[in-house]
């Protein structure tokens, strides 16, 4: 037996048992990456082949099934930062509102952040460019060979340029045995509803 909830009440619950992190992904995402060994084209502002998980915070949109403002102004939302971002920019939303919701806990230690001074300019995590400025990018298949993922923060400062064009809180894993604990919602066939199966 399941009942349905939406995206604010999934979060809300999954904030409350310790997860800070959701993914509009597919069940088999994960599985799909494997060890994460494997090498890939360096030249690009994200890593390739990986899973992109945004951090749980406040949401001020409205609920998916009401077009009106919430009455209660003193209840908190909560929802995927990459929700409040595609629903705020109108990107690609009916897409994203049609796929599963995923949420996971880390291995922290086998993460690197975009913090790392080995992301400046002449470190190890970066390619080198004639164009430094303009045309730098992470030596992504360097970062692989020592970490399972990254947390990348566009609110901190981290006096690098190459991390330019990352929207929101995000933590980007590439080798699944980094993950700890997971937790998998399917798509109950309404926009940002959820099928959430029932305790037992």
């Amino acid at each position: 037996m399941s009942t349905t909830m939406n995206i604010f009440d999934i979060c809300k619950r999954m904030k409350a048992e310790g997860f800070k992190y959701g993914s509009t992904t597919e069940e088999s995402c994960l599985k799909e990456l494997g060890s994460g060994q494997h090498q890939h084209r360096s030249l690009s502002f994200k890593p390739a082949q990986c899973v992109f998980l945004s951090e749980i915070t406040k949401s001020y949109r409205t609920c998916p099934d009401n077009d009106e403002e919430d009455e209660d102004e003193d209840e908190e939302l909560l929802a995927i930062a990459w929700y409040n971002f595609i629903v705020f920019e109108g990107y690609h939303v009916s897409e994203y509102a049609s796929t599963g919701l995923l949420f996971a806990k880390f291995d922290n230690t086998r993460l690197t952040s975009n913090s790392d001074p080995k992301f400046q300019v002449g470190g190890a995590f970066r390619l080198k460019t004639e164009q430094e400025y303009f045309s730098a990018h992470p030596h992504w298949n360097a970062v692989r060979a020592q970490y399972a993922g990254i947390h990348v923060d566009p609110r901190v400062d981290s006096a690098s340029d190459i991390f330019r064009g990352w929207d929101v809180d995000t933590v980007c894993i590439w080798d699944a045995t980094a993950v700890t604990e997971q937790r998998w919602f399917e798509n109950a066939g309404t926009p940002w509803t959820y099928n959430v199966p029932s305790p037992q």
